[in-house]
Formats: structure tokens, sequence, C-alpha cells
């Protein structure tokens, strides 16, 4: 009993001497998140043009309004003595009110330029991209948008290959020469593109981001000049909405970026940016443009994004492909995030070639210059097959790629793109991507990621073909029981319409949960930033099983691998459960630790939460 109360104290103080370190980095690390003075809200879906409360509703939260980005959304501006923290908590508790959050900056995903000399375009062989433009080169017809920096469509490697605005008068001499709207949109002179910081017209890139993203997606090809793109031929659509000043852009200023390129036929939108903090009016906006594919960066903090979401990236929806970077050798990127539950395919993103203002080229690195491969890609795609839906298109990016030892665990899928696997092979029936965990004991739940499992459950068979229980069922997730008999072996799922997947092995234990750690309540209220802190005190690694349960009854479950003598640092918005207060359940087979940290962040306090235990063995 005294050894064990000796190492139960012992893994005490190691994991409060954990946490205190990062909460010292948490708390020293980048300034304010979000534009002060600026608050973003959604009202509630009424008739409102019948009722005319919206003028009334407006007038008494007692702010001013900025702009109106949508019928129902708007940037306003608080009291001069309230922050923007303070405000959205205030004004998400009028029950006219869906969401309130401040404007939150998302910021650009690119590492330092490497050596000029170092020019080459390895990533085009690694896809395969060559035996791609055989079958397509790309089409003018596929219009993709890029929400970043801005274009210089001035280049002579893109002049050739972007969107041009057909409402408005081409027969001055070029943009701003005109100096009228045209085609009534509220942009002046729009022919590229948009500005949604100034309001203007003028998507010029005054940073270069933006601009070596366009090139990679679509530097015109076989011109004899500089670079090509994934695509040859393409309409590259520049939607500014990130500063050179600091490489942020604000919510607002991209929701409006959004709204301007779906509502101009775009079919892809490239996302090379993102931030920590979880947006619902972000979220609303890519969810609503069904019929649009997102691709988004996730990120450059060599961090795991099962645990600490990046966003856009992490929006569990299935219109967005996350994408993470890998090196020459197909070995995931040092300074990738990586997310074998988040992070759906890994792209090139180390010492890329690509465009930049001024007829000018350089090297960059980072998952910005990924997501271009993979919204080249997604684009190439469509110029094969241009009735294709998000669905397929994602399906078919995703189940073509070339799959390592490296990247396996890493990434959902666990592989690198292929653009000619992608646009050659057959794609059919049900497929399962990873199984988590990967081992457990009957009767505990196990979460299967794939696709085209379908809206109507069918059954999921474990080894000795034994049926599972299902708990939940969508086409892209499965939830369900490990049944009593299961044995070592392949899991398969079967669809409704009788179609079966591939198999994944899963290992059945005979032993149950040693212990169990609660947290009855966690609060989410905006201003309030939390995270669980979980910690492995011994030699071999250790999974934690973390259950959420929102007030209203939605609940996600979690699987955490921790290394030995590890810790684990997980955002509580990455369960998903939002605008409601949930309880947290932890339980594992061996020994760990759990605490909650909270951070106030318009007074910068730093607390624990008072539900420190440790288990001891027994």
């Amino acid at each position: 009993m005294i050894f064990a109360s000796n190492f139960l104290k012992k893994c005490f103080i190691f994991f409060v001497i954990s946490c205190l370190t990062v909460t010292s980095e948490l708390s020293a690390g980048e300034g304010k998140s979000y534009i002060e003075g600026e608050v973003l809200i959604q009202l509630r879906q009424q008739d409102y043009a019948v009722t005319d409360r919206r003028t009334r509703i407006l007038k008494a939260l007692d702010v001013d309004v900025i702009k109106n980005l949508r019928d129902n959304v708007y940037l306003v501006r608080p009291a001069k003595d309230e922050s923007a923290v303070s405000a959205a908590r205030r004004l998400g508790k009028y029950p006219d009110i869906e969401f309130a959050e401040p404007n939150y900056k998302r910021y650009i995903k690119s590492v330092t330029p490497n050596d000029p000399l170092f020019y080459s375009q390895w990533a085009l062989e690694n896809i395969q991209s060559g035996d791609a433009w055989e079958i397509q080169k790309g089409d003018a017809g596929i219009i993709v948008a890029l929400p970043d920096t801005g274009i210089d469509y001035t280049h002579k490697d893109l002049k050739n290959n972007l969107w041009k605005n057909g409402g408005e008068d081409w027969s001055a001499s070029g943009p701003g020469y005109n100096g009228i709207d045209d085609d009534g949109d509220g942009y002046i002179d729009n022919y590229f593109g948009i500005n949604s910081i100034t309001g203007s017209g003028d998507p010029m890139d005054d940073e270069g981001h933006g601009t070596h993203i366009a090139g990679i997606i679509g530097g015109e090809g076989d011109n004899s000049i500089g670079i090509s793109g994934v695509n040859w031929r393409v309409s590259l659509m520049g939607v500014k909405f990130i500063r050179a000043v600091d490489g942020s852009g604000s919510i607002a200023d991209e929701i409006e970026a959004i709204q301007f390129a779906t509502s101009n036929g775009a079919k892809v939108v490239n996302m090379s940016f993102s931030g920590n903090y979880f947006s619902e009016i972000e979220r609303y906006a890519i969810e609503n443009a069904r019929n649009v594919l997102f691709i988004a960066a996730a990120g450059n903090e060599i961090m795991n994004n099962d645990y600490m979401p990046n966003y856009p990236a992490d929006y569990k929806l299935p219109n967005i492909i996350s994408v993470a970077a890998s090196n020459q050798s197909d070995e995931l990127a040092f300074f990738s995030n990586q997310g074998s539950n988040t992070i759906s395919v890994a792209a090139p993103g180390v010492n890329i070639l690509s465009t930049v203002p001024g007829d000018d080229y350089c090297s960059l690195s980072g998952t910005s210059m990924a997501t271009g491969y993979v919204t080249g890609l997604a684009a190439l795609v469509l110029a094969k097959s241009p009735y294709s839906s998000v669905a397929d298109l994602k399906d078919r990016i995703l189940r073509t790629v070339d799959t390592n030892a490296d990247l396996q665990d890493k990434i959902l899928t666990g592989g690198r793109i292929n653009a000619y696997r992608a646009l050659t092979e057959s794609i059919t029936g049900p497929y399962i991507y990873n199984i988590s965990p990967d081992r457990g004991p009957t009767g505990s739940e196990v979460s299967i990621q794939g696709t085209c499992f379908g809206g109507t459950a069918g059954h999921v068979i474990f080894e000795a073909d034994l049926e599972a229980a299902i708990i939940s069922w969508t086409n892209e997730k499965i939830v369900c029981l490990v049944p009593e008999g299961a044995a070592t072996g392949s899991i398969y799922v079967e669809t409704s319409g009788g179609l079966t997947s591939n198999g994944l092995n899963f290992e059945v234990t005979f032993y149950p949960a040693m212990g169990r750690i609660a947290f009855p309540y966690i609060n989410v209220e905006s201003g309030r930033s939390s995270f669980i802190f979980l910690s492995n005190p011994l030699d071999y690694s250790i999974t934690v099983e973390a259950f959420a349960v929102g007030s209203s009854g939605d609940n996600t479950l979690k699987f955490m691998s921790i290394d030995p003598f590890g810790k684990i640092i997980m955002d509580i918005k990455g369960f998903g459960i939002l605008n409601e207060p949930f309880s947290l359940d932890c339980s594992s087979e061996e020994l760990f630790g759990a605490a909650i940290l909270t951070i106030k962040e318009d007074v910068g306090e730093v607390m624990f939460l008072p539900h420190l235990i440790f288990r001891g063995i027994r």
C-alpha cells in the first residue's frame, strides 16, 4: 500500500507539472484570436419580411450593424466599453439570436521560403500528374475559388486561367477603368473576383500566398513559361479576405468571400488557412453550400487534430476534405499536423515551386501548398466528370490514394493523393478507412469511419459472422458495440442494399475497463476555452475512452492513444457538442490521469476544475 500511495503521488506531481507547463505555453502564445470590437450574430430563421421584426430586434441589441453578410447573419459593433467576448456572451442569451461569437481570425498556413535554387516541381511527378494529363489536362469551365490573400491577375503564368465576370463591361481597358457596377452585385469592376476586406472588386494579391496556391492549382501548362499547375486550363476566382500585414483574415470577411464564390459558380473552394476557434457561423456557411467541395489545410503546428482541432478543416461535414503535408519520401512533413480520425489525406507540401506576384516564382512549404494540390486534383476530376456529386468527387480523391506505412495511423486514409488513379480507377461500394479503437472487450463501443455506408442502417459483421448492435449510422461513420462471443479478426460493413465493404482487423480483449474518471459538468459558453488533459504514467502505450453527453442528449465518443509517460491535451470543442453544457466520462483498461483546464478569455483567468483523480491498481 505504501508503494502504491507513493507511486500515485509521483503520478499526480508528474501530471500537474505537465499541465502547468502547457498552460504557461498557452497563456504566453499568440495575441487575441479575434477582432476586438466586432461580433458575429446569426438570427433565428423567421419570416422577417412579414413580421418586420428584424429591425426591432437589431435595435434592441444595443449594437451598431457594420454589415449584413446574408439574410440573417450580421457583423455588429458593441458599445465601446464592452469587449467582444463579453458582448458575444450577452447577445447569445437573446431568444432571437441563434449564434453569437467574436469575429475570429483565420491564418494562412505556409512556412518560411526555401533556397531559391531548389526549383523543381517534384510534386507533380509524385502524384503521377504526367499520366493523368494523358487523360485530362483541365477545363476552363471548372471554377475554383481561392479565399486567400488574393491573386496577382497580371502574372504571365496565371492571366489566361482566371475566372472572368461576364456581367462586367469588358470594353474597358482593364480592371478599375470602368468605375461602374455593371452587374449590380455590389462590387465595382470585379472582373476577376472581389476583396471582401475593402468591399471592392479588386482581388490583387499584396502578400503572395494566394498567388502561390493559384499556381499550384492552375498555373498555365504547355505555354513555354514558368511552371505548370495540376490543371493546364481552369478558371481561378480570387476572393481576397486575408490581409498582408499579419496573414490573417476575419470570419466575417471569409463568409462574404464564400458567399460570392458559391453564388458565382465555384464548385471547389480552396481553404489554405485555419484557426483554433470553432465558429458556428463559418461551419453553417460551409454546410449550407452542399453542392460545393471545400478543401482545407490541416495546419502546421506539429499537433494532432484529433485532440487539438483546427478549423475549418476539422468540421465534421461531408463536403470538406482536410489535408496534411507530405515530403518527397511520402512521409508526413515535419511541420504538418496529423489526425487519424480528422485529417483525410496527405499531399505534397515541402519545397513547392509556384507563382508569386510580379511574374516571379519561389518555393514554399506548408499544408497550404498541400491543400492546393488536392484542390487542383478535384478540379481535374471535375474536368473529366463535370456532373460528379460532392460525395462522388470526395470519394474518388480519398479512395485512390497511395498508402504507405508512415502515413498509416496518422491520416484517415493512410495515404497521399494520386491524380492518375483518381481519374482511372473504378470506385464502388462501401469502404472502411479506420476503426477506432482497433481493440477492446465485448460490449465496448467501436467507431468505424469510411464512405458509402448509405443513409439507412445495414449490418456490421465481426469475426465468426457475429453481428454488432448499431448505436448510430451515417454515410461516413458507424458506431456499434462489440458483440458477445466476438473473436479477433476482420470487421466488415454490409449496407442495406447488400453491398459489402473491405475488412479491417479488430482485436478482442478479455478484460473490462479498469478505471473511470467523470466530469459531470463542463461549461462551453462563449468566452471560455476548456481543455482536457490526459496523462499516462506507465512505460507502455494506453488507450483512454472519452464519452461526452450534452444536455440535449447529443453525444460523441473518442478513443485516445497515449504514448509511454506521455500526455494529451485536447480542446473540448473537439467533441463537437456546442452551446450546451455536457458531461464527460473517461475510462481505460490501464492507469491514467485526467483534468480539465478552463481559460476565461476576456479576463485571462486560468483555472483547473476540481476533478483531478488518479485510479489505483485494483
